[in-house]
């Protein structure tokens, strides 16, 4: 009982709504291919079968049959082409598809009402309300409320009118029991495949969240196996990998590549002094900073502690070495405001080419951070270029 009440509660899922909208549009789409053949044929059969000595009944018959189906012929042709324009214009879940739906399904149903009432000119069979009822409810997802509503007009249209055609009281009573069984037989298959299909849709989109929960986990999983949580640039390992693919690249392009080593100055006072917790969000800002700072072709990443490098693809020594520069000037010149207190950062620089490293990363690195502590030694907040002696030639 409580799952028919729930049945008859409106659908407040806008998405399952939705995707319940957008496959009825498109049966509707393939109903129009079958069904305006099957209505042709009809026309075709009943039109050209054989006329002789037939009574006026029977031609009476006859002709209501082929009005009846060349009218569903034109309805499901406009019906057809109105579905591909909804799809067309992803217009499914809207108010108007959703009316153009029932529409459609009481066409057919009050189709099939009007073919049994035309048959009972010669015969008390019911067979097309039958077929019509029970094909609506196999082909349509209908909400349970709807499917009363739709059933009941039907049937109620049928019972009423079936003494219009149907003058044996006999035969009246079987035609009236009949459509009772032919209707709660349709409306038991509706609300059950209405349930189905929901129960369907509902575990196939909560499957679909959980795959796309675990791809989020996934790609978490994979950027904190790439990046530096504190400040969000990549870390040693993921900038050594793409450093040996620069180096692949550099090699066929034969452009020269060049690594900056920049340690910020004291910064072991900045945590004595305010605190770790300052400390990291300075290095954050100074991370920010840099991104800034740098070409959008620059690869930054945080070495650990205070230490951060950055690869310059296609990047002479020369350049590299005015980059680093810019880097120190402009940084030297920038507060960095942490709670009400501004903040000045220097650092130091080691520039080395990875080209004159013999595209080896350990020899550059070790070039610029030999580098770094010239600078260090040099006292601070300047830049230092590795290999000084092939330096001269490149001014």
């Amino acid at each position: 009982m409580s799952n028919l009440l729930d049945m008859l509660v409106p659908l407040k899922n806008k998405s399952i709504a939705e995707e319940v909208s957008e496959i009825n549009i498109h049966r509707i789409k393939y109903l129009f291919v079958i069904m305006v053949v099957v209505h042709i044929a009809h026309v075709l059969i009943f039109f050209y079968s054989d006329q002789a000595g037939k009574s006026e009944t029977v031609m009476l018959w006859r002709d209501g049959i082929i009005y009846a189906h060349l009218v569903m012929a034109i309805l499901i042709t406009i019906y057809g082409i109105a579905a591909f324009l909804i799809s067309f214009k992803n217009k499914t879940s809207g108010m108007i598809s959703r009316v153009f739906q029932g529409i459609v399904i009481l066409s057919y149903l009050l189709f099939g009402v009007a073919v049994s009432l035309i048959d009972q000119l010669v015969t008390s069979n019911i067979m097309p309300f039958f077929v019509a009822s029970v094909g609506i409810a196999v082909t349509f997802l209908i909400r349970p409320i709807f499917v009363l509503i739709y059933y009941a007009i039907t049937f109620l249209f049928f019972y009423y009118t079936v003494d219009w055609m149907q003058t044996s009281s006999e035969l009246l009573l079987s035609v009236r029991v009949n459509s009772i069984t032919a209707t709660g037989i349709s409306v038991g298959i509706a609300l059950v495949l209405w349930r189905n299909n929901i129960k369907s849709i509902q575990q196939k989109n909560q499957i679909e969240e959980q795959q796309e929960k675990l791809k989020d986990s996934n790609r978490q999983l994979q950027y904190l196996a790439t990046h530096d949580p504190l400040t969000g640039l990549i870390n040693r390992d993921q900038f050594m990998q793409t450093v040996e693919r620069e180096i692949v690249s550099s090699q066929n392009n034969e452009k020269e590549t060049s690594m900056v080593i920049m340690d910020i100055d004291h910064f072991k006072n900045i945590n004595d002094h305010y605190g770790h917790p300052v400390g990291d969000r300075i290095l954050k800002e100074v991370a920010d900073f840099i991104k800034e700072v740098l070409r959008r072709t620059d690869i930054p990443a945080r070495l650990g502690g205070e230490e951060f490098i950055i690869l310059l693809p296609n990047t002479s020594l020369s350049e590299g070495n005015r980059v680093a520069e810019k880097l120190q000037q402009k940084l030297q010149d920038h507060s960095f405001s942490i709670d009400g207190v501004d903040h000045k950062i220097t650092a130091s620089f080691g520039v080395a080419s990875l080209t004159h490293c013999h595209h080896s990363f350990q020899e550059c690195y070790s070039e610029a951070d030999k580098a770094l502590y010239r600078a260090k030694n040099n006292g601070r907040n300047c830049v230092e270029i590795a290999m000084p002696e092939r330096q001269q030639s490149l001014y």
